[in-house]
């Protein structure tokens, strides 16, 4: 099994508890006080139609992807309109504040940096200069595929959104129906959040059933690869932790390199 596995319909919510935070709850599916990753805190954040979020700041870097829902986010003195397949990156002490807008509840993954800084993740004074650190916004509208094991041709993809921070490196991938992900490890620690689609999660020695809403840490080295094994692409939001390891990638197989997975899988 990997080293810490969710799913969101067996995490209870939330409710943060402070003013200005009337109208969002969130899901804690990764990290504290769920446990088992140091790298990483990763929680579903719901806001209804309305909502604001007072301005804030957190110790750590912050990144969020949009799953449904529109919003506005105030970052300093800027505002940034944010939609479904949005994703941002709030430097460490950024100030920001948000306010849901149109009839639909915002939903959104929201994932904390904690490597360096380390748990718990808490609100933190802003700080008298303001200075709000410069964020990164990336629609996935704007970025173009890229292949991965490019012998399966263009079968396993993926959307870098966020690349050049310095604690992570995040996006979206997605995998054909009856495509095997060759098992590999490399140094950066993982999270993955499945958005659409089913598939099989294979470590060294087990193996774990993935559909929406499953959420998947992997520690750094760990072995893992995925077989997808539904009608419709397997599709996942992913994070790297690149505090330590870097942004470089030492992608390492463990296996043959195969394309179809397994005939025992198939026949499920």
């Amino acid at each position: 099994m990997p080293t810490a596995l969710s799913h969101v319909e067996s995490v209870p919510w939330r409710d943060p508890s402070a003013p200005g935070w009337e109208g969002v709850r969130e899901k804690v599916l990764v990290g504290a006080p769920a446990g088992a990753s140091r790298e990483f805190v990763l929680g579903l954040v719901e806001a209804q139609p309305g909502a604001r979020v007072s301005l804030h700041a957190h110790r750590q870097a912050e990144t969020d992807y949009v799953v449904s829902g529109r919003a506005r986010l105030r970052v300093g003195e800027r505002a940034l309109d944010v939609e479904p397949g949005t994703c941002v990156y709030l430097a460490p002490g950024a100030p920001h504040a948000l306010e849901v807008v149109g009839s639909e509840p915002l939903c959104y993954l929201r994932t904390f940096a904690c490597e360096r800084l380390g748990t718990p993740v808490q609100r933190i004074a802003i700080a008298d200069d303001g200075a709000p650190g410069e964020p990164s916004i990336t629609a996935e509208r704007d970025v173009a595929w890229r292949s991965v094991e490019s012998s399966k041709g263009f079968r396993i993809r993926v959307k870098r959104l966020l690349e050049g921070e310095r604690e992570v490196m995040a996006g979206v991938g997605e995998l054909d129906p009856g495509v095997h992900y060759t098992r590999h490890y490399h140094d950066q620690p993982e999270l993955y959040f499945i958005l659409d689609g089913a598939g099989v999660l294979q470590g060294a020695d087990s193996e774990a059933e993935l559909g929406p809403g499953t959420a998947v840490y992997l520690r750094s080295r760990e072995v893992h690869g995925v077989d997808s094994i539904g009608a419709t692409p397997l599709r996942l939001f992913w994070v790297y932790g690149c505090e330590t390891a870097g942004h470089q990638v030492n992608w390492t197989p463990v296996e043959p390199i195969y394309a179809e997975v397994r005939s025992r899988l198939t026949a499920r």
